[in-house]
């Protein structure tokens, strides 16, 4: 399965964080299948809050998940099959007539390499600010995803694994007979920027992006950068990841692995711009690297970013790692 989806204990793994072994080779390397960029700044296209128009990189998208209701029979199957669940767990769960569902994943495994059939866990709100996870037989789990699909689900379906439902931010009502839910099993809302500034440290990324001569505008895909100094100079590398085009709005695909196009070999001009301008980032934002300080890493990896005119934000990860030692 891929990284951004979920584990086989059904803890969300969010957005991959930075492949170490991609920033020693790919980033260092030239470009993996090369696609026309326009540099410079004021860079085409709009997109985002408002449709602000695009200089360089986009602003933030306000693209949500599918958000699935439901009621009557179709419903009524679900919440039965849920109160199964509650009722076999030792001691039984007890919920109110309506109650929330933080987080609902099951899973029908068919890969070699893991035990096969279906699971399932409910991550329920029992009320006064208590959760309980409530795990399901493999009959419960096969029933519950059955009337979930029912319900208006659509599961992930991965041929080399299985097949999935992640479902979040569930409320249900028992005596109306209604349910709704976030549906994250094959798209997800592009994920917040855990690093964000403004002013100079903002408008220096991008310069940086002009000097590059990307231009993060395209609404159907995103930017990726892994930058590494394990030599003197730094070396940058970036590919674009694709986005599914959801009701109009787009989405980052969250089943199988997305469809990545590397992007041209950067000058050593670019990748020195691209280092400063993101280390400068970094240290404004109090980011800590996996290892070490900051001013001691050697691989930068930053990716979705947003510009609203004002902040600039992206999720980032940096590390110290060191070459091995040679033969």
């Amino acid at each position: 399965m891929p990284c951004s989806f979920f584990s086989s204990s059904f803890r969300g793994r969010g957005v991959c964080a930075a492949v170490l072994g991609l920033a020693l080779s790919a980033a260092a390397c030239g470009s993996v299948e090369s696609h026309e960029t326009t540099g410079g700044s004021g860079g085409s296209g709009t997109g985002g809050a408002g449709g602000a128009a695009c200089v360089n990189i986009a602003p933030p998208s306000t693209a949500l998940p599918p958000h699935v209701t439901v009621s009557g029979g179709q419903a009524q199957a679900a919440i039965d099959a849920l109160a199964a669940i509650f009722a076999a767990q030792s001691p039984a769960v007890e919920v109110s007539p309506t109650y929330g569902i933080l987080q609902l994943n099951i899973e029908n495994v068919w890969a070699p390499d893991a035990t096969p059939g279906f699971s399932g866990a409910v991550v329920v709100d029992v009320g006064g600010g208590t959760t309980v996870e409530a795990t399901a037989s493999p009959e419960q789990a096969e029933g519950l995803f059955d009337a979930l699909l029912t319900a208006g689900a659509k599961n992930c379906d991965d041929p080399a694994h299985g097949e999935f439902l992640r479902l979040v931010a569930m409320t249900v009502e028992t005596d109306a007979v209604t349910m709704e839910f976030d549906d994250l099993s094959n798209d997800t809302a592009l994920p917040a920027p855990d690093l964000s500034v403004k002013g100079d440290v903002a408008k220096g990324v991008l310069d940086a992006f002009a000097t590059a001569g990307i231009v993060d505008c395209d609404p159907s895909r995103k930017t990726q950068l892994v930058c590494n100094k394990l030599e003197t100079a730094p070396a940058c590398g970036y590919s674009t990841v694709e986005l599914d085009e959801v009701n109009g709005e787009y989405l980052l695909h969250a089943c199988t692995p997305s469809a990545v196009d590397g992007g041209p070999a950067l000058t050593d001009a670019a990748s020195a711009a691209l280092w400063n301008a993101l280390l400068a980032a970094a240290k404004s934002a109090g980011v800590q690297p996996l290892t070490g300080t900051i001013d001691e890493a050697t691989v930068l990896n930053a990716s979705f970013f947003r510009w609203d005119g004002e902040t600039l934000g992206c999720r980032f990860v940096a590390d110290h790692v060191e070459l091995p030692p040679g033969p």
